[in-house]
């Protein structure tokens, strides 16, 4: 106690030399009534203090303080100032404001200015995402699909997977960009890499076509194994099927039922089926039409219009 109450001291007395930081602090200290009585009105007169002295922490406080009661005019102005101040989440958070028209009306070439000071000065991967997808669908500015992927690209060179999906996707399509295997393997493999199972997925099944690289079935399963790793249902369900149907690698039924089951497990519907088709055939384990059945139940549990999952139960009389 008797430390927090230095704490105080200390901050208070750094705010009255107009110090920023002090002010803020102080301000947190209200806000979450540690070492002092808890004292909203005092937190917030205090966030205006460090944010009239120029820091943005206090201004980004006020926002979301303004936001929070839903006085989104309030907030977009703090937001706004944060952004100036160098606090990336000011501008995504003002402008995200602008673009819905939170705060009362709709501006999305304001949005797309904040998006871009985020992205341009701040190296923010959201408000990159921001700023391409603007550019990607024409609002607020003339369509781009060069603009948008030059955004997409700094969002996925500072570590954003979805970002390099998306430009793994244009690569693969040739949406703005000529089709280009090789490099749309390289955005993948950054994606999984940043622990994307859609880029693990698809860089899969570029590894077993040889596409835009060297042919790989091993690594291949190597990144389902990675995707499934991930709990990811659909990585667990890919690789299963690989290995039950022998797709560029030896078929393994006993290793299949493994991801099968473990897909069934996180909620898959089609791992659930595999599995009681499996047992109702005795594929990689001894014939168990109790355990079909129970599988093809938990498929109908999960998706109850599967007509393959009713049929089988139809037919084994269940």
């Amino acid at each position: 106690m008797q430390a927090q109450l230095d704490r105080k001291a200390r901050y208070e007395r750094a705010c009255l030399e107009a110090n920023a930081s002090g002010c803020f602090y102080l301000s947190r200290m209200y806000a979450d009534g540690k070492g002092v009585p808890k004292d909203p009105e005092k937190s917030v007169q205090l966030s205006k203090q460090a944010c009239d002295l120029g820091l943005g922490e206090g201004c980004l406080q006020l926002g979301l303080i303004y936001g929070d009661k839903k006085q989104q005019v309030l907030a977009v102005e703090y937001y706004e100032k944060a952004c100036t101040l160098d606090m990336s989440s000011g501008c995504l958070n003002a402008g995200v404001r602008y673009r819905d028209g939170i705060a009362g009306r709709i501006d999305i070439a304001k949005a797309l200015q904040l998006y871009k000071a985020g992205c341009d000065k701040l190296n923010d991967k959201y408000n990159c995402r921001e700023a391409g997808l603007l550019y990607r669908d024409g609002r607020g500015t003339a369509r781009s699909l060069t603009t948008a992927h030059r955004y997409f690209r700094k969002a996925c060179d500072l570590s954003y997977s979805w970002a390099c999906h998306n430009m793994a996707l244009a690569y693969s399509k040739g949406e703005g960009v000529p089709v280009n295997k090789a490099r749309a393997r390289q955005y993948h493999e950054k994606g999984c890499d940043l622990g994307d199972w859609k880029g693990c997925a698809a860089l899969s099944s570029l590894l077993y076509d040889g596409a835009g690289g060297p042919a790989d079935a091993k690594r291949g399963i190597e990144l389902q194994k990675k995707g499934c790793g991930f709990n990811e249902p659909d990585a667990c369900l890919l690789l299963g099927l690989t290995l039950r149907r022998g797709i560029r690698v030896p078929t393994n039924h006993r290793e299949s039922m493994i991801y099968l089951k473990k897909a069934c497990e996180l909620k898959s519907a089609d791992g659930c089926f595999f599995v009681g088709a499996n047992y109702q055939f005795g594929d990689g384990v001894a014939r168990d039409a109790g355990e079909a059945a129970r599988y093809y139940r938990r498929t109908l549990a999960i998706n109850p219009s599967d007509k393959d999952a009713k049929e089988a139960l139809s037919k084994m009389g269940r």
